[in-house]
């Protein structure tokens, strides 16, 4: 009876020790996931702003023509 007693106390402490590994490696994939990732994001993130930038200095310029256009287009009378 003592050594089936014995077996279930070794059986729960592995059981421990192994959901304990489980939670310990899921920690270190998490964090490096997170690691792998802070870079790349940063990089989208760069990219995203330049591409941003770019297509406000393209609306600028292109901006008074647009206007020009549909100015002539709503005051021109068509018989």
């Amino acid at each position: 009876m003592d050594s089936i007693k014995g077996q279930g106390g070794i059986q729960m402490l592995l059981t421990a020790e192994l959901n304990k590994a489980k939670e310990e490696v899921e920690r270190e994939v998490k964090l490096y996931h997170s690691n792998m990732e802070a870079p790349q994001q940063k990089k989208i993130s760069e990219e995203t702003a330049m591409r941003i930038q770019s297509l406000k200095k393209s609306a600028s310029r292109v901006s008074s023509d647009v206007v020009s256009m549909l100015i002539k287009h709503v005051t021109t009378v068509e018989a």
